[in-house]
């Protein structure tokens, strides 16, 4: 016993895409029938695989909160190296007087800045 139906019509029908007066024609076709059937049966088979081989949800992040962790990085370089902790180089006492170099006249000021800074930023993620 066939059916034009089948592979067609119902197959539309059974995925919702064909009209819902179609199911008067499956009720009283056993071809019909037995294609929803054979598709109920497929889909509970897959139906998990499927579920599982679905890409997780991407979740996005506000631009800015990449540009904070880059501040507050540099932030912190920029205090590492005025607060002397760069790695020291031992020079020969020979060649200490020669090379002895005074600090910069404005450190106090590039130093002032600094901590503006840091207060900014500290300012920044607290308002997150």
């Amino acid at each position: 016993m066939s059916c034009t139906h089948a592979s067609t019509t119902t197959l539309l029908w059974v995925y919702g895409e064909a009209p819902e007066g179609h199911l008067e024609h499956i009720s009283g076709c056993a071809a019909c029938q037995a294609v929803v059937e054979n598709e109920e049966r497929v889909s509970h088979a897959i139906g998990p695989v499927v579920g599982a081989l679905q890409a997780p949800p991407v979740r996005s992040r506000p631009r800015w909160v990449g540009w904070v962790g880059v501040m507050a990085i540099a932030a912190a370089a920029l205090l590492w190296v005025f607060t002397g902790e760069a790695e020291r180089v031992d020079v020969p006492v020979a060649a200490q007087a020669v090379v002895e170099v005074d600090p910069p006249a404005d450190l106090d000021d590039q130093l002032a800045e600094l901590d503006a800074d840091l207060s900014s930023l500290e300012w920044d993620l607290r308002s997150l």
